[in-house]
């Protein structure tokens, strides 16, 4: 995290040999740091209408209570990942989650519900600021879990919930943002992020005229990955 930020520092700021404000032995570094460390508090239900409209409410409500059990589970089975509800009659099986990367314990509800809140405080304070003219254009999220394995019902990956999406749903309802573009460096194909990516401008596709352009909000999905 440290040279992370270290990295932003002289990067932003141009502090770098070819930058616009190279670093020299003899002088002071700038006052001025080209960006705002700002740590969130906020919390954001898995069951509130901006993460179910990405990920549905019956799997919200699920893994809700897969991280309600998960302590209990751990410490008499060892098998927290153990599907909380059966297949509806006449519907497939679940599939059962992989367990060499999706793990939960006592305070991954927390986590989910955290990393969720630094997303929607990112989006909020890039928006207010905007309308304003002043404060930031663009913010950067240092959260876990990370998001984009996870499709609109199924985790992998170490992902759980996809944040990206549930950002830019955020930024649909509360500022009626029109359209939005996911540009993903990864190792990995965010095959997630694809798959709801699709599936949302699919249906968009098929709105009646005279919906209301936020719910017809169009989104681009581009990935550079090795794997």
């Amino acid at each position: 995290s440290v040279l992370g930020i270290s990295a932003a520092y002289v990067r932003l700021g141009g502090l770098h040999a070819d930058g616009r404000s190279p670093l020299r032995p003899d002088q002071n570094p700038p006052q001025r740091i080209p960006f705002k460390i700002r740590k969130t508090s906020r919390l954001v239900d898995i069951t509130s209408s901006v993460v179910t409209n990405v990920h549905g409410t019956k799997w919200m409500e699920e893994l809700k209570l897969l991280c309600d059990s998960a302590g209990t589970k751990l410490s008499t089975t060892g098998q927290e990942l153990a599907r909380e509800t059966p297949s509806a009659p006449g519907q497939p099986p679940k599939y059962e989650f992989h367990t060499g990367d999706l793990y939960l314990c006592d305070e991954s509800l927390n986590a989910f519900q955290g990393a969720l809140g630094g997303v929607l405080d990112a989006v909020d304070a890039v928006f207010q600021n905007t309308a304003l003219r002043q404060g930031p254009s663009r913010a950067f999220v240092c959260v876990r879990p990370p998001g984009h394995h996870c499709s609109a019902d199924f985790p992998s990956g170490f992902c759980w919930l996809n944040n990206v999406h549930v950002g830019i749903e955020h930024a649909m309802m509360q500022y009626g943002v029109t359209h939005a573009a996911i540009i993903d460096f990864d190792l990995h194909h965010g095959d997630g992020s694809q798959a709801i990516t699709w599936a949302r401008n699919k249906r968009v596709q098929n709105m009646p005229k005279g919906t209301a352009n936020r719910k017809k909000t169009s989104i681009g999905y581009f990935s550079l990955h090795d794997i």
